[in-house]
């Protein structure tokens, strides 16, 4: 059995008057007083494996009764994501028998196509049919660590907004926070500027954690929408498949 979470129904800008103040006013203003960002190792630290961004291709074999034991989230058209390994189907048959750790499905994996075929998330996900065998082209994401020490302007994302916001609250949500694009300015552009070309934030990366907010843990969206609108400083974890 397996899930597509469609959350892909509005967008979030994520700025604030406060966060949009010129410069020449920060300068005249008070100091702030710098709030701690409780320090999490960045290792590996969802229990994932990252750092190999080169795609792979496995033989799922839907016959026989065999199902596809994977939710898919299908929030961001630009990426379908495996959310969670459920265990007992193809998936767990292929990584059983895979001797080669990197070509095993985990979750945060990108379905990039499907029997050679690419595609928009839903239409990746509506081919994967019970009694039938597939090619799955799928890439492991690689995890960015992207800090803001204080934040005092735009931050510069434009997110796929979670259900909760679009007043749909019985639908499922997708895993983190889609990005739909980076803007010309703000902390993240900035951010960009200075980090290496294969470790900047762009559209169709996930946020997967805001400070402790993370959706490994089951945290769901808002809750890191709401610490990535409200809090003063920032440690973000990223998940890429550029």
């Amino acid at each position: 059995m397996f899930l597509c979470c469609d959350t892909q129904l509005g967008t979030e800008v994520i700025e604030s008057a406060e966060r949009g103040v010129p410069s020449s006013e920060l300068e005249q203003a008070e100091p702030k007083q710098e709030v701690p960002v409780e320090e999490v190792p960045v290792e590996n630290p969802t229990g994932i494996l990252s750092g190999k961004k080169e795609p792979f291709v496995l033989t799922l074999d839907l016959t026989s009764g065999a199902v596809l034991d994977v939710d898919l989230d299908t929030s961001d058209q630009g990426v379908l994501l495996v959310s969670s390994l459920e265990g007992g189907g193809a998936i767990e048959k292929w990584n059983s028998s895979c001797t080669d750790s990197q070509s095993k499905v985990q979750v945060l994996d990108r379905v990039v196509a499907v029997n050679g075929e690419t595609g928009v998330a839903k239409e990746l996900a509506a081919k994967l049919k019970p009694g039938f065998k597939y090619e799955l082209t799928v890439q492991h994401a690689v995890l960015l660590e992207v800090s803001i020490a204080e934040v005092n302007k735009p931050i510069g994302l434009e997110l796929n907004k979670p259900i909760a916001e679009v007043n749909k609250p019985n639908m499922p949500n997708g895993k983190g926070l889609a990005i739909k694009t980076v803007s010309a300015t703000g902390h993240v552009k900035e951010w960009n500027e200075t980090a290496p070309a294969d470790s900047q934030v762009m559209a169709t990366c996930r946020v997967i954690r805001v400070n402790t907010k993370d959706a490994m843990a089951g945290e769901e969206p808002a809750a890191l929408l709401k610490e990535l609108k409200e809090a003063k400083a920032l440690q973000m974890l990223v998940a890429s498949w550029a």
